[in-house]
């Protein structure tokens, strides 16, 4: 006798297609029961078996026939010949939906992710839905087990696995016809944002490296990464509602994005027509809710995050296909280490093939850290504050052993004048923000005057290093140090008229200045040396001709 139906070797088109059954010249036995079961299916998710098809009997208990469930929710006699015998998937999908078919009390899946359970023959609809408190759901498509019975009333069961693909014809939707060999029992889907062509000192990296953090300087521009996955949504019946979309939320130190350049496999997707993306800005780091409106274009600087809306379409056609997202942005007003820069991206998409809340979200972050450094200005002789000052600070590069300032060919230049107004005020303390990892030379521009008192401009160049730590996995920056090198990069501690010393949390470079009536703030110790040694010299000089004219 053929079996009912081999579920291993069952034919399903998801959405226009049908399932057919295999006829049997004789049944009996059919009250009796087998064990059918799912593996690979995620501990705490939910089984329910609809019974779509089973075998009829007359009234001496002899196989006669088949029932069926139609697309209108009915059951339907067939005779023996099989002929109509079969279902509409997406048709009894929508009728389990809708509670129109009745469904079992539900299974929940083992520890190892099995789900089993003793049913008599016939083809059950089994819909598996996520444990609700599941923060990282599986995606699971329809699936089919069958009991079927032979010639000598032996009832057999039948396992499936979830992680396998049934074999299917073609998906058929309003615009586009996909031709395909499978669509997947289950698929998970992933979500990772990292940044590209970046080490950990700001440099371009080959090959291109991908991190979770970064140090960077105002005005750099970060390379940023989004790493996805399409489910396989292609046994859906709900397929006008299904929802795939990134919100992308960076931190509002940053400009609007640009050059967005999106990929399913290694095909480049086009705006407009596979996906939408709209620009606006969100309420904060931690809450995905927009406060100015999205648009298709970004009316401002202020405009940072945006957001991407992949089609109906787009996600049949590239069932399972890993997605990457590209864009930059420059960082136009750096937080200071203890604040860091969080980008965050956000995805929503339908994980359950229900009409009910369908969605869920998974979430991904970069960090982005800047750096800062005081520079306060003192008077030589007693220490007191100066206020008035100005100084440059200019990105340095180390070449041939030696600190020399970056040009417009070189990674990071940057050169950044302080403003007089906002020189070394009362407190005597210039501010310069927005540093990344490396070397950088202070230098005074404009001396400082107190009361009526002028003082010379500090002639001395002072260089420092920015040395962030970062965690093993490259992510977060668990501290920085700042300190004062010579022209060669290594550190120096000696034969200086300024210092690098930490103060309240923040490094500070203290420089000092005299009066221009004073002694010089650079090679004083010298200078006064060789004055006095002067006047010893001529003191000698003076007595020595006094004595020879008393002795003349």
């Amino acid at each position: 006798m053929a079996a009912l139906i081999a579920a291993s070797a069952m034919a399903v088109a998801p959405v226009a297609g049908t399932i057919g059954m295999t006829s049997v010249t004789a049944m009996a036995a059919i009250t009796d029961t087998a064990e059918v079961s799912i593996t690979g299916l995620k501990s705490g998710d939910t089984v329910y078996l609809y019974k779509i098809v089973e075998p009829s009997k007359n009234a001496n208990q002899q196989w006669d026939g088949w029932k069926k469930v139609d697309e209108a929710g009915n059951t339907v006699s067939i005779d023996k010949s099989g002929a109509n015998l079969s279902v509409d998937l997406p048709e009894l999908v929508k009728l389990a939906n809708a509670s129109t078919l009745t469904a079992d009390a539900g299974t929940v899946a083992d520890s190892t992710g099995k789900f089993a359970k003793s049913v008599t023959p016939g083809v059950y609809l089994a819909m598996v839905i996520p444990a609700a408190n599941d923060t990282d759901p599986v995606i699971y498509n329809p699936m089919f087990l069958s009991v079927s019975v032979d010639d000598h009333e032996a009832v057999t069961g039948a396992t499936i696995k979830a992680t396998d693909s049934f074999d299917t014809n073609k998906i058929t939707n309003t615009t586009t016809t996909i031709t395909a060999k499978a669509y997947a029992k289950s698929s998970t889907v992933t979500l990772d944002k990292v940044i590209t062509n970046k080490d950990s000192d700001g440099a371009t990296d080959t090959p291109a490296s991908e991190v979770k953090g970064e140090d960077l300087q105002k005005g750099d521009t970060s390379d940023f990464k989004i790493k996805t996955k399409f489910p396989d949504y292609r046994g859906y019946t709900n397929l006008d509602t299904i929802t795939f979309t990134l919100d992308d939320n960076q931190d509002e130190a940053f400009g609007h994005p640009s050059n967005i350049v999106v990929y399913a496999g290694t095909t480049q997707l086009a705006a407009g027509t596979d996906y939408t993306v709209t620009y606006g800005s969100y309420d904060s780091d931690a809450a995905y809710t927009a406060t100015t409106a999205f648009s298709a274009t970004a009316t401002a600087d202020t405009d940072e995050d945006f957001k991407i809306t992949f089609t109906k379409n787009t996600l049949l056609m590239y069932p399972a296909s890993n997605v990457t997202v590209t864009y930059s942005a420059v960082l136009n007003a750096p937080k200071i280490y203890e604040e860091k820069q969080e980008n965050n991206v956000q995805l929503t998409y339908t994980y359950k093939n229900t009409t009910d809340t369908n969605t869920t979200t998974k979430t991904s972050k970069t960090t982005d850290y800047s750096f800062k450094v005081d520079v306060k200005k003192t008077d030589a002789a007693d220490n007191s504050v100066l206020s008035g000052a100005t100084f440059s600070l200019t990105r340095q590069k180390l070449t041939g052993g030696k600190l020399a300032d970056m040009t417009a060919d070189d990674d990071h230049a940057l050169t950044i004048n302080t403003q007089e107004s906002t020189a070394s005020g009362a407190d005597g303390l210039v501010h310069f923000t927005g540093l990344d990892e490396g070397y950088y030379k202070i230098k005074e521009v404009t001396a400082p005057t107190k009361g009526t008192t002028k003082y010379s401009v500090n002639t001395e160049d002072f260089y420092i290093h920015v040395i962030p730590t970062w965690d093993t996995n490259h992510t977060e920056i668990t501290g920085y140090e700042i300190k004062q090198v010579g022209e060669d990069g290594q550190e120096k501690t000696t034969g200086t008229s300024g210092s690098v010393a930490k103060e309240s949390d923040t490094y500070t470079l203290t420089v000092t200045d005299t009066p221009v009536n004073g002694l010089p703030s650079t090679g004083a110790r010298s200078a006064l040396i060789l004055t006095i040694a002067g006047v010893a010299v001529m003191v000698t000089v003076m007595a020595a001709s006094r004595k020879k004219k008393i002795a003349e």
